[in-house]
């Protein structure tokens, strides 16, 4: 293509005197840029080492109409499917649209695209179908309405058993609220991640998948002590819960810093 578009420069250029355009190529050394929750270990699904972007120009989503372009990949040795892809700026995700496989060894993948944009190769373990587009936003809003319903209880939950004054006197309401509390943050943390992972760093992505897990081992600490509290009232029965909450709650709170 670069030959083709020199050739047709020139002659536009000796006709018209017109400056030839640039053709530009910049390769990226990994894909932390272009990040893709469809992409990853869980989902069977990995990209190539290198990223490569053309452009004409100033052009860098260029559709080519008569013409395509051919690149070739430097692939690792393996039995995992291969897929030319590129990079979708709309749907923030790797699509394989007007891409496809030309040519494919075991160190080398050739791949043929009728645009300009950003391409990698997308490794798939055999026997993994890669979702649609549809089918994981689906599966997104089905999770984002669910956690809003389970923080729309626990925020009635928590209210209910910190704002009633005969409840709050209760060691087993205590419990109940703090396990909320600690439920609630999971459900906040995930839905932040979740739904914000492509426009914030990956420092703050680990910070708030930190956050997630202490809140979430916090809640399972909070349950084993409404179980200990069940034991006490229902076989020991004639022990004082006075100072029960205080010498159980650093526990809770420091196990899951470790």
């Amino acid at each position: 293509i670069a030959s083709r578009q020199n050739a047709t420069a020139g002659s536009a250029s000796s006709a018209h005197d017109c400056p030839q355009p640039k053709i530009s190529f910049i390769v990226y050394k990994d894909a932390s840029l272009f990040r893709d929750t469809n992409v990853s270990a869980a989902a069977g699904r990995s990209l190539s080492p290198l990223v490569i972007s053309a452009k004409v120009g100033t052009l860098q989503h260029l559709q080519l109409v008569n013409e395509k372009v051919r690149f070739t990949f430097p692939v690792p040795s393996s039995d995992l499917l291969k897929q030319c892809s590129y990079w979708d700026r709309d749907t923030v995700s790797w699509s394989s649209k007007g891409c496809s496989l030309v040519n494919s060894t075991r160190s080398n993948v050739t791949c043929s695209c009728n645009h300009l944009t950003n391409f990698a190769i997308l490794f798939t373990r055999p026997g993994v179908m890669p979702a649609s587009r549809d089918h994981v936003q689906a599966l997104s809003m089905i999770s984002t309405a669910g956690c809003s319903l389970s923080i729309f209880g626990l925020l009635i939950t928590v209210l209910c058993s910190l704002g009633i004054r005969s409840l709050r006197a209760r060691l087993h309401f205590k419990l109940m609220s703090f396990q909320a509390i600690s439920l609630l943050c999971t459900l906040v943390t995930f839905l932040i991640t979740s739904n914000l992972h492509t426009l914030v760093p990956t420092t703050v992505c680990h910070v708030f998948g930190m956050l997630q897990h202490f809140s979430l081992l916090v809640s399972f600490g909070w349950m084993m002590l409404q179980a200990i509290l069940v034991y006490k009232h229902l076989v020991v029965v004639f022990v004082s819960d006075t100072n029960f909450l205080k010498n159980f709650s650093w526990i809770i709170l420091s196990v899951p810093l470790v």
